[in-house]
Order: structure tokens, then C-alpha cells, then sequence
């Protein structure tokens, strides 16, 4: 496999993952919870793959496609300064935290009020027996089978679900 169709395998695995979440994250429209799916970022900044909202918070959640199981690597801890790293596969992918932590960043500027939490969502990470979700600078790291428990351990909260994601969705609008 080339370089080009390893890139395509992590697209349509990220595609497919997405369709995952999305599918989960309609099924939780009962449960009190707005979904709003691909929003673009103002000033060119991307595309967030969902913003959820529940009473207690506003979720950046991101579905991205690379394969493998995900993990958090720690160096430095007692001599020298403790780095949090996250890798999927074996790969170094922290550069997802910090585009993550830049989508959080933008709702929280354009809604302060809102407490605003991120999650990444890897197909891959339901697939293990030994470790289950984790959080890496703050971000949490789930698999579909585990993000609708995720988002409603916030279910306690005073965000009035309906508005805040029509607000959302003015500021956001769809890609």
C-alpha cells in the first residue's frame, strides 16, 4: 500500500466511523440531547463532525479516521516535564488534541457562558479488553459504543438543550 491509499483507508474508515456516531447520537434525541452534524468553523477553521448539546454541557465531538487502537503515552513524570501524548495504531496522533483543543476554543469564544468539553472518537477503541476511555489534556478518548454514556454523564445541568443549539447552529452553520 502507498502512501495515497493508506490516506483513503483512514478516510473511509473516518467516514464510516462518523456514520456510527451520527446513527448513536440521533438515538439520544430522546433522551433530551441536541445533535448538530458537520458545522463550519468560522474564519476557515475546519469542520467540526458534531456539536452536541446536553443540560450540562456542550460537546466538540470529532470522529477521526485513522485506524488502530488509541492510547495515551506519558514521558517525562518524576525528572524532567510530564507530556501527554496520544497515539493510534503506534503512531504519534497529538496533533488531533491540539486541533480539537482549537474547536473547543472557537464555540467557547463565540458562547463563554457555555462550559464546552471535547471528545475523539475512534471505531477502534471499543475494540480492547484492557483499557477503556481515557482522557488526554482534558480531551476524552472513546469508541461509539461508550460516547452516549459519555454525553449523558452530563445530562445534570441548567443549558436549555433546544435554544442553545438553535444558537449553535446560527453560529456554526452546516458544511
Amino acid at each position: 500500500m502507498n502512501a495515497d491509499e493508506i490516506l483513503h483507508a483512514d478516510d473511509v474508515a473516518g467516514a464510516a466511523t462518523e456514520d456510527r456516531v451520527a446513527a448513536e447520537l440521533a438515538r439520544l434525541s430522546i433522551e433530551g440531547v441536541g445533535v448538530l452534524r458537520n458545522r463550519r468553523m468560522p474564519r476557515g477553521a475546519g469542520i467540526v463532525d458534531h456539536l452536541v448539546v446536553t443540560p450540562g454541557a456542550v460537546w466538540v465531538v470529532s470522529t477521526p479516521g485513522q485506524s488502530g487502537r488509541p492510547q495515551l503515552r506519558v514521558e517525562g513524570r518524576l525528572a524532567r516535564h510530564r507530556v501527554e501524548k496520544l497515539t493510534v495504531g503506534g503512531c504519534d496522533q497529538t496533533q488531533l488534541l491540539d486541533e480539537m483543543q482549537a474547536q473547543i476554543d472557537r464555540v467557547e469564544m463565540r458562547f463563554p457562558e457555555l462550559p464546552v468539553r471535547g471528545a475523539l472518537c475512534f471505531a477502534d477503541a471499543d475494540r480492547t479488553l484492557f483499557s477503556g476511555p481515557f482522557s488526554v489534556r482534558g480531551v476524552d478518548v472513546v469508541g461509539p459504543a461508550k460516547l452516549a454514556k459519555l454525553l449523558l454523564s452530563t445530562s445534570a445541568g441548567s443549558i436549555d438543550v433546544a435554544s442553545t443549539a438553535s444558537l449553535l447552529g446560527h453560529a456554526f452553520p452546516a458544511a
